[in-house]
């Protein structure tokens, strides 16, 4: 369970402690919607899982549905994490599209 957790805390921390990349000169960043996307996939994964954490395979099945790989997303955060405006506004929009994604269920 320790490892299936490790990923969001990566990303945690390298959004909190990010470098000053600039992101015109990583051109293999992804994009901020996609971050997003692929971001409330994972924790849907997880809330939709019977004891809340997602298993590797539907992890990796996720990233690759989407084109990426954790990498990408521990890439997005080193680059972005710096900014703490912007990736307010990520998290944000992360919680709102979560709320949308989820709202259904739980008014059943």
């Amino acid at each position: 369970m320790r490892y299936k957790l490790a990923l969001p805390a990566i990303i945690f921390f390298h959004t909190a402690c990010g470098g000053n990349t600039n992101p015109i000169a990583n051109p293999d960043v992804i994009d901020r919607d996609t971050f997003i996307t692929v971001f409330v996939d994972l924790r849907l994964a997880a809330v939709e899982s019977e004891d809340f954490v997602i298993t590797d395979s539907a992890r990796d099945q996720i990233l690759s549905s989407h084109g990426i790989d954790s990498e990408s997303l521990v890439l997005f955060a080193d680059v972005y994490g710096s900014d703490v405006e912007f990736m307010r506004d990520v998290w944000n929009d992360v919680e709102r599209l979560f709320g949308e994604r989820t709202t259904g269920d739980f008014e059943r």
